[in-house]
């Protein structure tokens, strides 16, 4: 059974960014697998830099993609990946220190910050309507 399942509730309705998003709880489903199984610490690092790797290049592709549609909320969406980067990076980087209860901490990150960007912040970039050419006159 996997803990961090694609529900269509999360989806912003572009298919790239949803397939995105799939991968993205995909990844932190294997590297909470390879904490909770005690894989080598190899192992967890490797899924480590794999989540790592892929959230950074998701938040530019999603960036690049709200750009194009002119999403009035980019500068918004820009700081909050940043945010979550950051937050991501910590939570990764205290892996060691953390020991047992990585998997606790990593679950803890992905229902109350990442599901609810995608719910919430994603949703409402990529509902949101770039002002029409008189509203950017005026």
């Amino acid at each position: 059974m996997s803990l961090f399942e694609w529900k269509d509730d999360y989806a912003v309705g572009d298919s790239g960014v949803d397939s995105q998003h799939r991968q993205l709880l995909e990844l932190a489903q294997l590297l909470y697998n390879a904490a909770r199984d005690d894989k080598a610490d190899s192992v967890v690092r490797q899924a480590i830099d794999a989540l790592i790797v892929y959230t950074e290049r998701h938040f530019a592709d999603e960036e690049e993609c709200l750009a194009g549609r002119g999403s009035p909320l980019l500068d918004d969406q820009r700081h909050e990946h940043i945010q979550l980067t950051t937050e991501l990076r910590a939570l990764c980087s205290a892996y060691a220190a953390v020991g047992e209860g990585f998997g606790a901490t990593l679950e803890r990150w992905v229902s109350t910050r990442l599901v609810p960007h995608m719910l919430t912040t994603d949703r409402c970039a990529f509902e949101a309507k770039p002002p029409s050419a008189t509203e950017s006159a005026a």
